[in-house]
């Protein structure tokens, strides 16, 4: 009985198919091009929603000032009798800190931003507005809108000391750069004013 003839195989056809994969999967730049042409409208309107957020952002984005008052905290002074008094009690108390960091926090406390705020009657510039956007500012403050405008200040307030000195830098940024400015010296006046309590207190 005889069998059936089978052509012999070739052995270099598996390395033939082989390399005819590799290159079926290789994109070339017509590739691309067939790629860009079969989705052009999905490719050109991703583009162009793109560009339209970006433009809307740039357009409607406002643009912030910043102010920058300083004041020199030497507290060997006289006016800061009072306050050594209360730092060497926070001392006492336990509590660590350092004479300067002591009044960095004073200058970014609730309690001093909230004078400012009331002295230069912020109540009608951004971004305190936003707390009287129901029904507008008609002379009156609730203590909690006055909380949300102190913290609306600190939020926009940056108290940096400046290395090796005495000397601390005010920071503000603000919509305008007139109330920049304003507030900036208004956190140094309403500072000072605190030390001048604090040392009337500490004589009395």
């Amino acid at each position: 009985m005889q069998g059936l003839a089978r052509p012999a195989s070739d052995p270099a056809s598996p390395g033939k198919n082989a390399v005819s994969g590799a290159q079926g999967g290789v994109i070339t730049p017509a590739d691309v091009r067939k790629l860009f042409l079969k989705h052009k409208w999905i490719i050109l309107g991703a583009i162009l929603v793109g560009l339209g957020v970006a433009f809307y952002h740039v357009e409607t984005a406002i643009p912030e000032y910043e102010a920058v008052a300083s004041v020199d905290l030497n507290l060997n002074r006289t006016s800061h009798i009072g306050i050594r008094n209360l730092v060497s009690g926070a001392s006492a108390n336990g509590v660590n800190n350092s004479p300067l960091n002591t009044q960095l926090r004073i200058m970014q406390s609730n309690s001093v931003a909230k004078d400012v705020v009331r002295t230069l009657h912020l109540y009608t510039k951004r971004p305190f507005t936003k707390v009287f956007k129901k029904s507008g500012y008609h002379g009156k403050v609730s203590s909690a809108q006055m909380n949300a405008m102190g913290g609306m200040l600190r939020g926009h307030l940056q108290v940096i000391r400046v290395p090796q000195t005495n000397l601390v830098e005010i920071h503000y940024r603000n919509p305008d750069p007139a109330v920049a400015q304003k507030v900036a010296n208004g956190i140094v006046a309403a500072y000072q004013n605190f030390t001048l309590r604090t040392h009337y207190q500490a004589m009395t």
